[in-house]
């Protein structure tokens, strides 16, 4: 039996690709529906049911567990993280803490248009 989870957005395929081979997972596959490209499916080794990741809007669907999806989703945060900042110009350290959550160091060179810039959170 499967868990159901709550939607957490993973929508950028490179990040999702760099997250499988950060883990040593296969890549993930296409996923078809009524001659669609429906999302991605994520093998997790060891398991009889993958990641379900729908597109567009990178919505999990389902996993195996919850401790699959929480490996898998920090490893395409801090992948997805990784490719904006070094897209940048910045660079982007990581430090594996002893209980096993990631730390981030990232330093982004500032531009002499930097006051033009604005970022806007999420909604």
């Amino acid at each position: 039996m499967h868990e159901r989870f709550p939607p957490h957005r993973m929508d950028n395929l490179a990040a999702i690709i760099a997250a499988c081979r950060r883990l040593g997972w296969p890549e993930p596959r296409l996923r078809w529906q009524g001659g669609n490209v429906a999302g991605w499916e994520i093998t997790v080794p060891g398991r009889d049911i993958p990641i379900v990741v729908s597109s567009p809007g990178g919505i999990c669907h389902n996993a195996p567990d919850a401790e699959s999806l929480h490996t898998f989703q920090q490893a395409d945060v801090v992948e997805f993280t990784r490719h904006c900042v070094l897209n940048r110009g910045g660079t982007c350290t990581e430090e594996v803490l002893p209980d096993g959550t990631i730390s981030l160091t990232i330093t982004i060179p500032c531009t002499a248009d930097a006051s033009q810039e604005s970022i806007t959170p999420p909604s």
